[in-house]
């Protein structure tokens, strides 16, 4: 919890909560109350100034859109719904039976729960951007092994079971990162004024991914069948390869600092920029 949204339910909770987070006594935080009170009153009144086509516009905001955006969109890209939607499917063609395909798909429910529990330890030790690129390039790479299996899963007697393992792998890497952070990121990375239109826009290019694989992979895979897994490896890449350039550790940073690192676009350089600062 951010110190400033307790303010915006009551101040009784506000200065038990920042004082947890600063490590000092809550008779000394007056003034960093107030301050924040100040901000939020703020907030509040410029929050609705904000459009979505605003936000666009602002080059300040161009990267944190961005951000937000290809992490949504990519969420849906890297073929976690082609996996859930068709996980029956696969793991028949994978050579199981119809009972142990059931089973399979009830264990990638599972780990998506489990992983979800864990994340909310992991997230405050580990930070933001360590999980999401370990889970982002694990997934590009399970992703291609998937292809190859099922490639070679009529040559190889044991590759039916390497298919499975890897299709559970890739729900346990995704849960623990490339799932959750993209919903909540764009509340770390936006300041409270145009926050509501950029979780808007990631929203907007979620629904988009979604549509997209949707649409797409059952021809893709009438097409090209297991390499079909090749494409969202490929996809997958690529939002690791910007996430690492452009994507700075939100822990510890307020909305305010993080736009600052981002103001400059794709000129931007956050991550050395947040070296130099210290923040």
């Amino acid at each position: 919890m951010r110190p400033a949204f307790p303010l915006t339910i009551t101040s009784v909770l506000s200065c038990p909560e920042l004082s947890r987070l600063r490590g000092v006594s809550p008779s000394v935080l007056s003034e960093d109350i107030e301050v924040l009170r100040e901000e939020v009153r703020g907030s509040q009144a410029t929050s609705s100034a904000w459009s979505m086509l605003r936000v666009l516009k602002d080059p300040r905001l161009r990267l944190p859109l961005l951000l937000t955006c290809t992490m949504q969109a990519g969420q849906q890209t890297s073929g976690i719904n082609a996996v859930f939607y068709y996980s029956q499917t696969i793991f028949k063609q994978a050579g199981l039976s119809a009972q142990n395909s059931q089973y399979a798909t009830i264990g990638c429910g599972f780990i998506n729960v489990c992983t979800a529990v864990l994340m909310l330890k992991l997230l405050p030790r580990f930070g933001r951007r360590p999980l999401l690129l370990l889970s982002v390039f694990t997934a590009a790479v399970i992703l291609a092994a998937l292809a190859a299996c099922m490639r070679f899963m009529n040559v190889v007697s044991w590759m039916p079971y390497v298919c499975m393992i890897a299709v559970l792998s890739y729900v346990l890497v995704y849960g623990f990162g490339l799932g959750p952070i993209p919903y909540f990121i764009a509340s770390e990375i936006f300041e409270v004024g145009p926050r509501p239109a950029g979780m808007a826009w990631g929203s907007l290019a979620n629904w988009g991914g979604n549509f997209l694989v949707g649409m797409s992979f059952p021809s893709m895979r009438e097409a090209i069948g297991p390499y079909s897994f090749l494409v969202f490896s490929g996809v997958t890449a690529v939002l690791f390869v910007f996430q690492k350039i452009y994507f700075p550790e939100t822990r510890g940073k307020t909305p305010t600092q993080v736009t600052q690192l981002c103001s400059r676009g794709l000129q931007s350089k956050p991550l050395l920029a947040s070296h130099l600062s210290g923040v």
